[in-house]
C-alpha cells in the first residue's frame, strides 16, 4: 500500500481483515526531512505490527523496488490524498516495476495526479472525485452515464477496470479486461450510518485482495461494496470482521 497521506508511508501487507492470523506490514514513512519524528499518535493509528523506516523524498521509490524485487507481492495500492509524496515520476517508476512483475496495479485517486495513474489494473475514484478529474459536470449516478465516463477513462489511460464509488447509490463496475462486456451497477445495502471515515479505504483494499485472489468482477464489487458499508456502522476507522462481512455476503446472495 503506497499511501500519500499526513505520513507518507508503503505498507506491504497481507490483509486488512480482522481475524486471529498475523499480518505481515512494513511500514516505510518518506518526508521531505530525513530527521522528521513521527509522533506517537501516528504510530498508534497504523495498529499494525511493523517495522518503521525514515527515508528522504527521493529515495522513496528505489526502497519500493528494494521490496518489489525482495518479496511476493500480490496487489498494490497507490492510496493518494494529494499531499504531494506520489508524484507523477513516481507513479509512472513504480507502476512500471509492477507490470514487469505482474502485479496488479489499484488506485484510490485524487484530483491532482488523476489522469496519471496510465494503464492501472482498477481505479476506484468516487462519483466527486470522477467529475473533477474529467472535468465533466453531468455524471450521472446511472449506469449508462457511468459507462460513458468508464469508456473515457479506458481509452485515454489504459485503465483495466473503472470501479467507481457511489455513495447512497451504490457502485458500478466496468471491466475492460474480461472477455465480453462486464458492467454492472450494484445498489448500496440499507444501513444505520455512524461514521463514513474509513470507508473509501476499506473499498480499495478489499478490491485489491479480490483482485489478488482473481476474484470475479461482479464478485469483487459486491463484496467490495458489503465492506464498504459495513465499517460505516461503526465510530472511527475499524478493521472488517471477517465472520461478518461472510455471513452478510450469504445473507444478500
Amino acid at each position: 500500500l503506497l499511501r500519500d497521506g499526513d505520513v507518507s508511508c508503503i505498507e506491504y501487507f497481507n490483509t486488512r481483515v480482522s481475524d486471529d492470523s498475523n499480518m505481515e506490514s512494513l511500514q516505510i514513512c518518506s518526508t521531505n526531512n530525513a530527521a522528521q519524528e513521527i509522533n506517537d499518535r501516528k504510530l498508534a493509528e497504523l495498529q499494525a505490527p511493523m517495522c518503521l523506516y525514515k527515508m528522504k523524498k527521493e529515495k522513496f521509490d528505489i526502497k519500493v523496488k528494494q521490496i518489489i524485487d525482495s518479496k511476493k507481492i500480490d496487489a498494490l495500492i497507490f492510496q493518494d490524498y494529494d499531499k504531494g509524496v506520489i508524484t507523477p515520476s513516481v507513479i509512472e517508476k513504480i507502476t512500471s516495476m509492477a507490470k514487469n512483475k505482474s502485479i496488479p496495479v489499484c488506485v484510490d485517486p485524487k484530483k491532482r495526479n488523476f489522469s496519471e495513474y496510465k494503464n492501472a489494473d482498477l481505479f476506484k475514484p468516487n462519483l466527486k472525485e470522477l467529475k473533477e478529474g474529467l472535468k465533466i459536470d453531468n455524471i450521472l449516478p446511472q449506469k449508462d452515464s457511468l459507462k460513458s465516463a468508464a469508456d473515457i477513462l479506458h481509452s485515454t489511460m489504459g485503465i483495466g477496470k473503472v470501479f467507481i464509488t457511489l455513495s447512497e447509490y451504490g457502485v458500478f463496475i466496468a471491466d475492460y479486461q474480461s472477455q465480453t462486456p462486464n458492467v454492472h451497477l450494484l445498489d448500496a445495502q440499507l444501513r444505520k450510518i455512524a461514521d463514513v471515515s474509513g470507508a473509501g479505504d476499506t473499498v480499495i483494499s478489499v478490491a485489491a485482495l479480490c483482485m489478488a485472489l482473481g476474484i470475479p468482477t461482479d464478485e469483487l464489487a459486491k463484496i467490495s461494496n458489503m465492506s464498504g458499508g459495513l465499517v460505516c456502522e461503526s465510530v472511527g476507522v475499524v478493521p472488517i470482521d471477517k465472520t461478518r462481512l461472510l455471513s452478510e455476503l450469504q445473507r444478500y446472495e
